[in-house]
């Protein structure tokens, strides 16, 4: 399974542990392929160390429509979105909290546009 993993400012010693599995091709930026196990296990660790960094773990998958999914950890000032098996990204405001973030149901993504052009 192939993954890519975006890092910024997370600890030394979690970098330190990406670095073993995976390249990095660019500051913070890790790539590999590796197995679903330690695919998972890279994710676990890095939901237990990121602190006040931010990380995108962005793996393949076949049970997908693009062929990826995506997770986003820490302070991240995006959600990512299921819509219809398509995958969105939302940006989240300043005094919103992320968690607050929900799709929500429309018929057709055309009627989300729409809505948003008369919003200005």
């Amino acid at each position: 399974m192939f993954v890519a993993i975006v890092t910024t400012a997370i600890p030394e010693h979690l970098h330190g542990y990406i670095g073993r599995f995976l390249s990095e091709v660019d500051a913070g930026v890790f790539v590999g392929k590796v197995s679903p196990v330690v695919r998972d296990n890279l994710v676990g660790r890095c939901h237990q160390a990121v602190d006040d960094g931010k990380i995108v773990v962005i793996s393949s998958s076949a049970e997908t429509e693009q062929g990826f999914v995506v997770e986003t950890l820490g302070r991240t000032s995006r959600k990512i979105i299921d819509m219809d098996g398509l995958l969105l990204s939302a940006m989240v405001s300043r005094g919103c909290a992320l968690e607050e973030v929900q799709p929500r149901e429309a018929e057709t993504l055309d009627q989300v546009f729409m809505e948003n052009e008369g919003q200005g």
